[in-house]
C-alpha cells in the first residue's frame, strides 16, 4: 500500500489542511522501501558531517522536500542521518520534540513583527498574504502544522498571534473571539492549502463531461476552467477571497 496523501487524511480544526497520521513502525517500513534508498543516499552525499541538532533538522527538512506528504518520524530521520533510531533520542526526547523543533525551524523566515503597526483589518489581510508567500516557498509545511495525538506546532500558533490581536482590537472577546479566530484560520489556510493542491494536481473536466452538464451550469463550469488555466488565476482568486474576508470583518464590527 502507498502512504496516505493529504487528501485521504482527516482535516484539522485550525490549519485548513489535513492531518496525516501513522505509527513510527509503519513510517520505518516506508523508508525501507527500495525506491527510498535514493532519497536517503541523496541526503548523505558530499563530505561527511558531524551529527548535531542542526544537522538532524536540516536532514529532516530535506526529507520533507523530497517526499512531501510523508509524515516525519524519528526512525526515518535517523536512517537518513546515518544513526540508529535510539541514538536520535540523544538530541530529541521524542517525536513531538523533533516536530516542534522542525516546524519552528521551517517557520523561522515568517517574520510577523512588521504587522503590529497595521490597523486591525489590514493586519489580517497582510498576515494572510505573508503566510501565503511563506507556504508557497515551503509547501510541505502545510501538512506539518498538526500531527497525531492531538499535537500542534507551537511556532505556528505563535505566528498566528496577529489574527488574535487584530480581532481583540476589533472588539471580539470570549467565545466570539475564539469562533472568529477559528473562522479566519480555516478560511485563510484553506485557501492556501487548496492553491497548493491545485498547483501540484492540475485537474480539468473533459469536454465530454462538460457537454453532459445541463445549461446554464455548463457555461459557468467552462468559465471556471478557463479562469483556472490563466497564469494569474491563483493571485486573483486569493485576492477575491481576502476581499470577502475584509468585507465580513467590517460588517461584523459595524453590526
Amino acid at each position: 500500500s502507498t502512504w496516505p496523501t493529504a487528501d485521504e487524511a482527516q482535516p484539522t480544526w485550525f490549519s485548513g489542511p489535513k492531518r496525516v497520521s501513522a505509527s513510527d513502525d509503519s513510517q520505518e517500513a516506508y523508508w525501507q522501501r527500495p525506491e527510498m534508498s535514493k532519497v536517503i543516499k541523496k541526503s548523505k552525499r558530499g563530505r561527511p558531517r558531524s551529527i548535531s541538532h542542526d544537522h538532524i533538522l536540516e536532514t529532516a527538512i530535506a526529507l520533507t522536500e523530497q517526499q512531501p506528504g510523508v509524515p516525519v518520524s524519528l526512525a526515518g530521520v535517523a536512517r537518513a542521518v546515518g544513526m540508529t533510531p535510539m541514538a536520535i533520542y540523544t538530541y530529541f526526547d521524542n517525536k513531538d520534540a523533533l516536530l516542534q523543533a522542525l516546524t519552528d525551524r521551517m517557520l523561522a523566515g515568517l517574520d510577523i513583527t512588521a504587522l503590529e503597526a497595521e490597523p486591525p483589518v489590514e493586519r489580517v489581510m497582510a498576515w494572510a498574504r505573508l503566510v501565503r508567500s511563506h507556504f508557497q516557498k515551503r509547501p510541505q509545511l502545510i501538512d506539518m502544522l498538526v500531527w497525531e495525538g492531538g499535537h500542534g506546532s507551537i511556532a505556528w500558533m505563535n505566528r498566528s498571534a496577529p489574527l488574535a490581536t487584530a480581532l481583540t482590537e476589533l472588539g471580539f472577546q470570549g467565545d466570539e473571539l475564539a469562533r472568529s479566530l477559528s473562522w479566519l484560520w480555516n478560511s485563510i489556510m484553506g485557501m492556501i492549502h487548496n492553491e497548493l493542491r491545485v498547483r501540484d494536481e492540475q485537474q480539468q473536466i473533459s469536454s465530454d463531461e462538460i457537454a453532459a452538464i445541463d445549461a446554464p451550469m455548463r457555461e459557468i463550469v467552462q468559465d471556471i476552467q478557463r479562469m483556472s488555466s490563466e497564469q494569474d488565476n491563483a493571485d486573483r482568486a486569493f485576492d477575491f477571497e481576502l476581499a470577502r474576508i475584509h468585507d465580513a470583518l467590517v460588517t461584523m464590527t459595524e453590526s
